[in-house]
C-alpha cells in the first residue's frame, strides 16, 4: 500500500526501515499493511509517521473494437483437417556399428586382506 510520510520522522530524527533513512515530509513509498499499522501510531513513540496516500486512478480510454460476426469458429480456423502421418522408421545401415567394440564390464577386484597386529585389534574392540 502506498503511504505518504509526515514530518514526524524528521522532527524526531527517526529513520524509516523501508527507506533506510529519515523520510522527508510528503515522500510517497510502499509498505505492507502490518508495517502501516506500526508507522501510523502503534509504535513506542506513539507518533504518526505516515498517512495513506491517495492512489490516483488513471482511466484509460476504451478502444473501439471492430465487431466480427459470431460464427462459432475459432478465428483463423481452416476447414481443412490434416491427416495424421505415419511414423517414419529410423533405418540404421548394417555397417554402422562396424569397428565399434561393445563396452566391457569392469571386473570386481576383491581387496586384499591386511593382517592386523594385536594392538590394532584391541583398539578396534575398544571402540
Amino acid at each position: 500500500m502506498l503511504v505518504k510520510a509526515t514530518g514526524m520522522s524528521l522532527k524526531l530524527n527517526v529513520g524509516i526501515k523501508e527507506l533506510h533513512r529519515i523520510a522527508t515530509p510528503g515522500e510517497v513509498f510502499e509498505v505492507t499493511p502490518l508495517r502501516y499499522e506500526v508507522l501510523s501510531g502503534k509504535n513506542k513513540y506513539k507518533a504518526v509517521f505516515v498517512t495513506l496516500a491517495k492512489e490516483e486512478k488513471v482511466e484509460e480510454p476504451v478502444k473501439a473494437v471492430d465487431e466480427e460476426p459470431v460464427t462459432g469458429r475459432i478465428p483463423y480456423q481452416t476447414d481443412a483437417v490434416e491427416e495424421p502421418t505415419a511414423k517414419e522408421e529410423t533405418v540404421v545401415p548394417e555397417d554402422f556399428f562396424e569397428g565399434i567394440e561393445p563396452e566391457k564390464k569392469e571386473e570386481h577386484i576383491e581387496p586384499e586382506k591386511v593382517k592386523k597386529s594385536k594392538k590394532a585389534k584391541k583398539e578396534v574392540e575398544e571402540n
